[in-house]
């Protein structure tokens, strides 16, 4: 896990989003209403989810998505949810509990390993007719 995800903002996994397709999506403007964003831009009946958030446009990893809008493949970014990294953190907490002192090594391991119960008699008095 450490060698193949962690990254200096945690441990996350690279991955491909093909929700990012809804980013050109009309959104619901009453057709007699107008208003403006915060940033300026215009809210009016024909906007979509971007035309109102042109600053994700200058975004580095913008071109990933416009990409995928145009007809290219999903992009793929590494996210750090907080989920996931709870996740590895209760892991790693277990693993503690369980192991306080590391884990064994696989030989030390199989020698510690109990034992089959011995092939015998069974224990307890036969059972039947009385």
């Amino acid at each position: 896990m450490w060698k193949k995800y962690w990254t200096p903002k945690g441990v996350a996994s690279e991955e491909a989003r093909v929700d990012y397709k809804r980013f050109g999506d009309p959104i619901f403007v009453p057709a007699d209403w107008q208003g403006v964003m915060p940033n300026g831009d215009r809210i009016e009946p024909n906007s979509t989810f971007t035309s109102i958030r042109s600053k994700y446009k200058t975004d580095p990893a913008w071109p990933k998505v416009e990409a995928y809008l145009k007809g290219g493949q999903p992009p793929k970014f590494t996210y750090h949810r907080f989920w996931a990294q709870v996740d590895v953190a209760l892991a790693n907490a277990t693993m503690g509990q369980l192991y306080p002192n590391g884990i064994p090594s696989a030989a030390k391991a199989k020698a510690e390993k109990p034992e089959k119960a011995s092939k015998g008699k069974k224990r307890g008095g036969k059972r039947g007719k009385k």
